[in-house]
């Protein structure tokens, strides 16, 4: 890791989607290493995210467009839900992945300001789509508030 807590993993491959014209979509990995699907971090890339990694007390210089928190169950997720949700601008959608959660567990993480709760085995392509889906929405709606007609 670098002085800033991130340790850079890749920059923007050749796909999509892109936040902006001057910049891939970044996105922060937080949590557990072991509990992201195997492949996540090629498929990413090739997807076009630069990729971060943080602590989730560490630093963020810049403010990533999507962050991907992974976790053992629903009690570290949400202690470490609640440290993002205070570290980083409302609008930043985080995605939680868990190894193990019950239906009441995802109600209570996305009502606790979860953008996408996914449990069990989480299939890296998926996983990816989502991310993607994410900002695609992001954009659509800053578009629709910035459309003059």
């Amino acid at each position: 890791m670098d002085g800033d807590g991130l340790n850079i993993i890749g920059a923007a491959g050749s796909g999509q989607p892109a936040t902006s014209p001057t910049h891939p979509p970044r996105l922060l990995l937080v949590g557990d290493v072991a509990m992201r699907p195997a492949g996540l971090e090629r498929g990413l890339i090739h997807s076009g995210f630069a990729i971060a990694e943080a602590r989730v007390g560490g630093p963020v210089a810049d403010p990533p467009d999507v962050v991907l928190l992974t976790g053992a169950g629903e009690v570290d997720a949400a202690g470490a839900l609640d440290i993002l949700r205070r570290r980083l601008p409302g609008s930043v959608p985080i995605v939680i992945t868990l190894a193990e959660a019950g239906p009441d567990a995802v109600v209570r993480l996305l009502e606790a300001g979860a953008a996408d709760v996914l449990t069990a085995e989480v299939h890296a392509g998926e996983l990816v789509a989502r991310l993607g889906a994410r900002l695609r929405a992001g954009s659509e709606a800053a578009a629709a508030l910035f459309k003059s007609d």
